[in-house]
């Protein structure tokens, strides 16, 4: 787990059984800024100081879920507590601004050594009239490309595109390592617990609950999927990331 993470969690492991309750209490009642998801109280219900932790992450992410964390601290009264978690979100703001700054100039220096596309290069391809002139010609620099910059090549594609890239690499991560996934996650209990309440319905996460084993319950899972939306496959994906790292980062490597 990231420092962020560890921070989060040696917080809230500091709450006691009843101000753990009310902190999951104001958690639910908080309305999230545009662009994020309500906590439910039955994602909330039966969940840890490490679920609250993964929860806060995968709703919010590592700035936000930390800002959230602090203002359900006030609200129940915590100030101390709420005063730490400041502390690491302006500490996190300092580190992110500090790498901004280094990575401006290290893609200077790579630009200037290495070039990923020199500026003369840039602009003739954008002088072309459509989409496709312009894919071509930039296509005629690839065969000289390093793999370096045919990463960044990748990765932008990956960022503008997605659906394109999803598409020729066979679908979304979740569809195309299906097999794998349903015989190899070992922590399918805590997969179910994060995604209850707004992936799954009480329904489908009791029902899923009753396999015998970690491959049944996958299987089980899995019949949902086909029906399931990019935003849901997308949080099953971040939920197998939080449970399941090493498995996600080495099926993400193949």
């Amino acid at each position: 787990m990231e420092r962020s993470g560890r921070e989060l969690l040696e917080t809230l492991e500091k709450l006691g059984e009843g101000e753990l309750q009310r902190f999951k209490d104001k958690l639910s009642e908080i309305q999230p800024k545009e662009g994020y998801q309500h906590l439910s109280s039955g994602s909330l219900r039966n969940a840890d100081p490490p679920a609250l932790t993964d929860l806060l992450l995968l709703f919010y992410g590592t700035d936000y879920g930390a800002e959230v964390a602090a203002e359900a601290l006030r609200a129940i009264d915590q100030g101390a507590l709420a005063k730490r978690i400041d502390r690491l979100i302006d500490d996190m703001r300092h580190e992110k601004n500090f790498f901004k700054w280094h990575q401006k100039r290290l893609k200077d220096r790579l630009y200037m050594r290495k070039g990923f596309m020199y500026d003369q290069q840039y602009q003739t391809i954008r002088a072309e009239k459509t989409s496709q002139e312009k894919m071509q010609k930039l296509y005629k620099l690839v065969p000289s490309w390093n793999k370096w910059q045919k990463d960044q090549l990748y990765q932008a594609l990956k960022e503008t595109n997605r659906d394109l890239v999803e598409e020729l690499e066979g679908g979304h991560f979740v569809d195309r390592h299906r097999e794998q996934l349903i015989q190899q996650v070992p922590e399918v209990d805590r997969v179910l617990k994060l995604l209850r309440g707004h992936t799954l319905t009480p329904e489908q996460y009791q029902s899923i609950s009753t396999g015998r084993s970690n491959v049944e319950q996958m299987q089980k899972l899995y019949e949902l999927v086909p029906s399931w939306g990019r935003e849901h496959k997308d949080q099953l994906q971040q939920v197998l990331w939080i449970t399941n790292r090493a498995l996600v980062a080495e099926l993400e490597g193949r």
